[in-house]
């Protein structure tokens, strides 16, 4: 499983015959058969996921160190971080999930929902998905240079633009929008995502991917273009952009940025990755009223970059 240039490789351990499914139609684009490559991808990160059945740890001996208050919980053991899905309303996790700092290593302990064993071969559905995938990629881009960020994202003229804000400022509006503007003749748009993008800087060059965590709009798509533009979006009753100044953006970038802020080992990663971020890349203040005269204006701001 690829999602914004990390290859997630997942391994079941045991003689038994096991089939690894996946339910959810978005990550359908984001795997892939494992052929072996002359050359390494440069901008590649590989994980290797081991998925163990039942074993669950007895969270009693681990030190918390956040609750999400909804269904994941994270704790400490010594260097080892541990992330467990535990809805309030069920007895038992659902799955635990064991890793490093360097996050080379993943292990996921599957509670007993998440497998069925037949006569000759064990079904497991596929843990590795939200919200493991996304909490898993935060860790490892804060140690290479990336982030996941609140954001719609396009593909315009080869060239890759976010549109930033929290729930509500108009991520998946505009990309159904956009997504409308595709089909009234427009190919040379695409949307990656309506909620989430993972942004990275590789060999210099800063990057967009496609998630497969996504809004109201549906949209996702497993594509990397070269991001050359964002725009943090603020609904209005005129079509306006005004560009920013790194200053000005700071608060605005890490009001949407993913962050680990309950852990001061991970945390500056990420702080610097954004610092860079807003130095390197064109930013603009975005005014818009939900209508496709927006995407006309933004186009037209979009072809000065």
């Amino acid at each position: 499983m690829e999602i914004g240039g990390v290859n997630f490789s997942i391994n079941i351990p045991g003689k038994t015959p096991h089939i690894l499914q996946e339910h959810d139609p978005n990550y359908r684009s984001f795997f892939r058969r494992v052929t072996k490559r002359k050359n390494k991808v440069p901008e590649a990160i590989d994980i290797k996921i081991n998925l163990e059945l039942e074993n669950l740890p007895d969270t009693r001996k681990l030190t918390k160190i956040f609750d999400s208050g909804q269904s994941w919980l994270m704790f400490r053991e010594g260097d080892d971080y541990w992330i467990i899905l535990h809805p309030p309303s069920h007895e038992k996790p659902f799955w635990a999930a064991r890793f490093n700092r360097d996050v080379k290593e993943v292990t996921v302990y599957c509670g007993a929902r998440f497998f069925q064993e037949r006569e000759r071969e064990t079904i497991i559905l596929n843990p590795v998905r939200y919200p493991l995938d996304q909490l898993l990629i935060m860790y490892i881009l804060a140690r290479h240079q990336g982030a996941v960020i609140h954001a719609a994202g396009m593909e315009m003229s080869g060239k890759g633009f976010i549109l930033a804000g929290p729930s509500g400022a108009g991520k998946s509006t505009l990309a159904r929008l956009f997504n409308a503007s595709i089909g009234q003749n427009n190919p040379g748009v695409l949307v990656l995502s309506d909620e989430r993008i993972v942004t990275r800087k590789v060999n210099g060059t800063f990057k967009a991917y496609g998630t497969p965590w996504h809004g109201e709009e549906g949209t996702t798509r497993n594509k990397c273009v070269p991001l050359s533009g964002i725009f943090f979006l603020n609904h209005g009753k005129e079509n306006r952009a005004k560009p920013l100044k790194p200053q000005q953006a700071l608060e605005r970038l890490l009001q949407v940025t993913s962050i680990p802020w309950y852990d001061r080992d991970v945390m500056p990663g990420v702080l610097l990755f954004c610092e860079e971020l807003l130095t390197r890349v064109p930013l603009f203040e975005f005014h818009f009223t939900p209508g496709l005269e927006a995407i006309r204006f933004l186009e037209t701001c979009i072809r000065d970059i």
